[in-house]
Parts: C-alpha cells; structure tokens; sequence
C-alpha cells in the first residue's frame, strides 16, 4: 500500500515577540502605533540641532526604510541586507552623538580628562582610608568588650558581617563613581575628536537619510 504525505498544515514563522491580532507598528488604518512612532521619530523636532536629535531622526528613517522594504520585496535580500547595515550603522552614530553632546557639556562647564582621573584616585583614596576606619573602629569595639569581660562569639560573628557588608558599600560606592568618570571621559574625548575630524558636524551624523525627512516634513507640512 503506498504511503501518503499530507501537507494540509500551515507553518507561520512570523516575528520574535509577534501576537496574534497585535501590530507592532502599524494600525489597521496604516496609522502608526505608539511602537511605530517611537521607532520612526515622527514626534522628534527637525528644528533641534543637536547631534543626538540629528542621529535619532536619522535611525527612525533608516528603520522605516527596512521595514518598508521587509514588507513590501521581502525576496529582495541584497537589499534588505544594505538597509540593515543602514541601521547599525545609524544606531552607532546615535551612540557617539550622544557621546559628544554630553562631552560638549561637560566641557563648558570646566571638566577635563585629567581632572576626572584625579577625582577618581580621590574617591579610591576615601573608600580605602573609610574601610580602614571601619576596621577600626570595630576592633576598639571589641576591645573594649574584651576587657570588660562581654565579649562572646556572637560579638565576633556580628562584627564579621557588618565589617564584610560595609566594605562592600564602600567598594560599589568607589565603582559607581569609577565608572561614571570613565563615562565622562569617554564623552570628553568623543567630543575633543569631534572639533578635528568632523564627526561631530550636523553633515556626518545626519547624512542623506536626515535630509530627506526634513524635505518630506517640509512637503508634508
């Protein structure tokens, strides 16, 4: 007898967090969504200069051009690949405009890369003299419980874990603040290599893509 393969089954791949009956980033009526708004930057101002405004303008386009061509010629993948590229591509000049507005800021107000690293070897400084002083203080403590005969395991056991959960405050305090200095740092030197190689300009971080949504909100508008 012969074997008979059935394919009457439907097979949907769809998209990574898709739900039925649930648009991402289009209504029914084309309208965008909340999503879809957010993605493409429609709310964001043309007339903001700033780089970071510049560079998230630019990132909703390129990401608005993907998924028309997702939709619309998704056999076309030659295509789809390049408008991809487009999209990282726009997503790290996002990333190093926003470097460079905070790097323009700190610097009007005085910060330098060297006066951030002393600030630094400061604050390592005071988290290691206070977990000194904590030590300290706990073994006077004890000390003095000793002397006067109370002191018992119980004692020892308490003082372990607060010395042990003091120097780990101050440890993440020093890190915390470590880490936002290198942070600024990072913002500084972004924004210094921006004056000499032009990758701060309004040009170079908006490119053609920024350009034709000014044109077509001018058309629109």
């Amino acid at each position: 007898m012969p074997i008979v393969y059935s394919q009457d089954y439907l097979v949907h791949y769809g998209i990574k967090g898709q739900k039925w009956g649930v648009r991402r980033y289009q209504n029914e009526d084309g309208t965008l969504t909340e999503a879809g708004r957010k993605r493409y930057g429609v709310d964001l101002d043309i007339n903001d200069k700033s780089r970071t405004n510049i560079a998230r303008i630019r990132k909703g386009e390129a990401y608005r051009r993907l998924d028309y061509a997702m939709k619309n010629n998704p056999t076309n993948t030659y295509r789809i690949g390049q408008l991809q590229a487009n999209v990282r591509n726009a997503e790290r000049s996002e990333k190093l405009a926003k470097r460079i507005d905070r790097g323009s800021i700190l610097a009007a107000r005085g910060d330098t890369i060297t006066r951030n690293k002393q600030k630094k070897l400061m604050a390592y400084g005071a988290s290691v003299v206070a977990s000194m002083a904590t030590t300290a203080i706990l073994a006077k403590g004890i000390g003095n419980l000793m002397s006067t005969g109370q002191y018992t395991a119980g004692h020892l056991a308490t003082a372990q874990i607060f010395n042990k959960y003091a120097n780990a405050a101050f440890t993440a305090a020093f890190v915390g603040y470590a880490i936002k200095k290198n942070a600024d740092n990072a913002a500084l030197r972004a924004y210094n290599a921006s004056k000499y190689n032009g990758t701060g300009t309004i040009k170079n971080i908006g490119g053609q893509e920024y350009k034709d949504v000014v044109d077509r909100r001018k058309r629109e508008g």
